[in-house]
């Protein structure tokens, strides 16, 4: 790791075993021209090293000093500072997709977008008895993102535990309804999906979301027709939701509103009124010289508790709740498990490290 009194060395090692001679040196480059991850670790390493490799004769050098070849000289130019920067001459090569060879299933971000675009709804705290193990599980696929940070799949798989493992159980008939009923069919799916998320069944998991009939809003709950009871009707559901979550100020004001804005085009140019559209972001053209943010368990621990009761969650379908459910209680041995995985990622996303791929997800 870089700072460490091992780290110095690497470049030693790297000239007296891989650029020791011309097949070993003609071995690197076929590697890193093929090999993804290598050719970011390399490159980061010389990064780390102030040093750059000439892809042509595959010799290191100062980021001031320039290459002699006989038909030419090539020089380090600092443009951004990305990694393929410190690797003249070989092409940064593209990400292998990963394909799962049961059910030809490719995780990439395609597959993330569409589980994504499903109306799939979490539940709003996890079981007790299913705690530990989404606990183990969110763990798992923390640790898998730290060891590999430019794999897509490790990316995906992270992002798509909750809505693979939380789904809300939907009753099928009078009995599952009931109340008992619906919270023990509730554990036990929960259950199946993380014993089946700790194998292969990753792979089964993804078809049953796209297999789940779409749910169609219908109006048959309504008791009197017309748009002031319907409108009464949402007022009470969402009051009775929000005194469940502890809300009782918000729960006062659903009682006083006038209900959800029609659907329409006049909504619609009303909310762009509001919201006008702009473009995306742009990626600046350097990056900031100073060093990243670093936080620690306790920093992350602070955050993960400001969040309000009741918070709602994003398109991966985990909210602050399930956190706070899977650390299994402060001071607990899995809690610190589990809150130093997150401090690791989160740095990881403070360096810039997630693939750029997923990073409007």
């Amino acid at each position: 790791m870089a700072g460490s009194k091992g780290f110095p060395r690497l470049v030693a090692h790297i000239k007296r075993l891989h650029l020791s001679s011309d097949d070993r040196r003609g071995a690197l480059r076929e590697a890193l021209s093929t090999d993804c991850e290598l050719f970011v670790s390399v490159g980061e390493a010389l990064k780390a090293l102030d040093q750059w490799v000439c892809g042509v004769c595959m010799c290191l050098h100062a980021l001031s000093r320039a290459c002699h070849h006989s038909d030419g000289m090539t020089r380090f130019k600092w443009v951004a500072g990305d990694v393929e920067e410190f690797i003249v001459g070989i092409v940064r090569p593209q990400v292998r997709r990963e394909v799962v060879p049961l059910g030809g299933v490719v995780v990439d971000e395609v597959l993330l977008d569409r589980v994504f675009s499903l109306p799939i709804t979490t539940v709003k705290s996890i079981p007790h008895s299913c705690r530990m193990a989404f606990s183990h599980a969110l763990a798992a696929a923390l640790g898998k993102v730290a060891a590999t940070p430019t794999s897509i799949e490790a990316w995906v798989k992270l992002l798509l535990l909750p809505r693979c493992t939380l789904r809300v159980f939907r009753p099928s008939n009078r009995q599952e309804r009931r109340s008992g009923n619906r919270k023990s069919l509730q554990c036990h799916s929960i259950q199946r999906a993380l014993a089946s998320w700790g194998g292969d069944g990753f792979i089964e998991l993804i078809p049953s979301l796209f297999a789940q009939p779409l749910r169609v809003v219908s109006g048959k709950d309504d008791r009197v027709s017309g748009s002031d009871s319907s409108t009464v009707g949402t007022n009470i559901k969402q009051c009775l939701r929000k005194v469940s979550d502890g809300h009782f100020t918000a729960a006062v004001k659903v009682l006083c509103s006038s209900g959800v804005a029609p659907f329409g085009t006049d909504t619609l140019t009303a909310l762009l009124a509001k919201h006008p559209i702009l473009p995306p972001p742009v990626m600046p053209g350097s990056l900031p010289s100073e060093p990243p943010l670093v936080v620690d368990v306790d920093n992350v621990l602070g955050c993960i508790q400001s969040f309000p009761k009741g918070t709602s969650c994003g398109r991966d379908g985990l909210r602050a709740q399930h956190i706070l459910d899977a650390l299994c209680g402060e001071g607990s041995a899995i809690a610190v498990g589990l809150l130093k995985a997150i401090s690791v990622v989160v740095n990881l996303l403070l360096e810039g490290r997630c693939p750029k791929v997923l990073a409007e997800f």
